[in-house]
């Protein structure tokens, strides 16, 4: 399938991606969160020039809109084509959460956005520690 790349989209095949649009739902992912784009950037483990190159149109490899999908609650589909599942859409929990889980989600949700953007940067770092530390 041949891939030809140019500034604002990407053709595959005979269909073509819009790189604008991608970089508004990858905002609207951001502003739901309550990211900035360094916080972004952080989560990802990304340079923030490299999400700011996103929201300007380039589009994100694969792997990047995976992340991406997994932390907005949706899909690669949605990010690139608008299609599926919309996050401002879902209704309910996607996985039942009790005990422990559910008294952190409550307290998490009555932060304020920016707290709850820094508590998942720490969050994402000690896991990413974790990982290593049992890697050695």
């Amino acid at each position: 399938m041949p891939i030809r790349e140019g500034r604002y989209g990407r053709r595959v095949g005979g269909g073509f991606l819009d790189g604008e649009a991608i970089s508004q739902r990858i905002r609207r992912l951001m502003d739901r969160q309550g990211l900035t784009q360094q916080a972004l950037a952080d989560l990802l483990g990304l340079s923030q020039p490299a999400v700011s190159h996103y929201l300007k149109g380039r589009i994100p490899p694969p792997e990047v809109l995976l992340q991406l999908a997994r932390l907005g609650g949706t899909t690669v589909d949605w990010l690139l084509s608008g299609e599926g599942s919309d996050p401002a859409h879902r209704v309910g929990e996607t996985v039942a959460v009790y005990g422990r889980r559910a008294r952190l989600l409550e307290a998490f949700d009555r932060l304020p956005p920016d707290l709850q953007a820094s508590l998942v940067q720490l969050c994402v770092r000690l896991a990413n520690y974790a990982g290593r530390a049992t890697n050695q």
